[in-house]
């Protein structure tokens, strides 16, 4: 027998029972599994990024001998149950600043957050995004508004920024974005995942890198301390202080990183 049911409507429609849930959380990845009374998308959220740090992290020790178990417990996470703007702003405030999240002496405000990430993304009223803060001082944190929107993928490409060196390549224009994609598609593929790329361009320059000084090299200098030797390698390659003007000049742009790559535009996302 089939019974229909009514569509359940949001939290704050399920009167004292919704109010108990706690629907924005400030809390490290040892600490998820401490958290109670959870509105449900922050629950699976939360579960999800702790998730992704673990194996991330899991995948960076096994597979370039890179031990990063110390930098996972300063590893915070702010969640929220519901998308961009129907989560209030001073609520995110208040969690930013309990994370002592600063930037050239000011704090971080989901004004600054917002701002940012439409320089690249369309933002329509109620979507999902996560992103990765990582200030000049402190541990990274990653801001989960909402549900993930790219599921798995998400959680694994917030988890490569939160573990990146904040001294190595993450510091480079689009190496930002094509390293935790590059690493994060490698974690998908090794636990039976697929990852459809959201940074294919940046992820294919990021690729040529690997291809050009192998993995190690670029791991290295991704998540340690080898962005000394990975400089070396690399004016050997394309010649002297070729670094400097990839980092100043080059790296602004996936075509003119792909040019100095010699790196064919045309066809740079292919087989990647």
């Amino acid at each position: 027998m089939y019974i229909s049911t009514p569509r359940l409507q949001p939290y704050g429609a399920l009167g004292a029972i919704g109010r108990a849930l706690k629907e924005e959380v400030l809390t490290s990845v040892a600490g998820v599994d401490a958290l109670t009374d959870l509105a449900p998308t922050l629950s699976a959220s939360l579960r999800l990024l702790k998730w992704a740090v673990h194996h991330a992290a899991l995948h960076i020790l096994k597979t370039y001998q890179i031990d990063l178990s110390a930098s996972v417990p300063g590893i915070r996470l702010i969640a929220t149950d519901r998308g961009y703007g129907a989560v209030p702003d001073h609520a995110v405030n208040h969690l930013l600043r309990k994370a002592d999240l600063q930037s050239n002496g000011r704090r971080f405000t989901m004004n600054d957050i917002v701002a940012e990430y439409k320089k690249h993304f369309v933002l329509s009223p109620g979507d999902a995004f996560w992103t990765t803060l990582t200030p000049p001082r402190g541990s990274p944190v990653i801001l989960a508004l909402g549900r993930p929107p790219n599921g798995v993928k998400s959680a694994l490409h917030e988890a490569m920024h939160a573990l990146a060196s904040p001294k190595g390549l993450s510091r480079i224009g689009i190496l930002d974005e094509g390293g935790p994609e590059y690493f994060a598609r490698q974690v998908a593929r090794a636990n039976g995942l697929s990852y459809e790329k959201s940074y294919p361009r940046q992820e294919a320059i990021f690729g040529k890198l690997a291809t050009d000084f192998g993995d190690q090299v670029v791991a290295n200098a991704f998540f340690a301390n080898g962005l000394a030797a990975f400089e070396l390698a690399f004016d050997r390659k394309y010649g002297d202080r070729r670094f400097r003007k990839f980092v100043n000049d080059d790296a602004s742009s996936p075509y003119a990183a792909a040019a100095a790559l010699n790196l064919d535009y045309e066809t740079m996302t292919e087989n990647r």
